[in-house]
């Protein structure tokens, strides 16, 4: 299942000292692109502007998203909105289902 992951910046990690935020940057790096080799990141971002990453995650549920989030280092400076993403199809095709169902319910007045 494919997660969607926006991370802002926490206020708390401005006060650190630039030396910090750079070892702590530098340590993540690695593994964002161990955990994109593994298949784990399918894509991530930096949207510049608005101080925040974008990560598109594979994985089986939530409880593997923060166990993969908490690898790394960086993750502890970010404030996080996760969503589950689901097929695009699949979910139109359900829509419309439930649309048709309620149809039968409530038919249309007649005219």
């Amino acid at each position: 299942m494919k997660f969607l992951l926006i991370g802002r910046i926490k206020d708390t990690a401005l006060t650190l000292p630039p030396s910090v935020a750079r070892q702590i940057m530098e340590a993540s790096v690695p593994v964002m692109n161990q955990q994109k080799k593994a298949g784990k990141v399918v894509e991530f971002y930096w949207a510049p502007g608005v101080n925040c990453s974008v990560v598109i995650r594979e994985c089986k549920s939530a409880e593997d998203v923060l166990r993969d989030m908490n690898e790394v280092p960086q993750a502890a400076l970010l404030d996080f909105d996760i969503y589950p993403l689901a097929d695009f199809n699949e979910s139109v095709k359900i829509m419309l289902e439930g649309f048709k169902a309620r149809e039968k319910m409530m038919p249309a007045p007649s005219k």
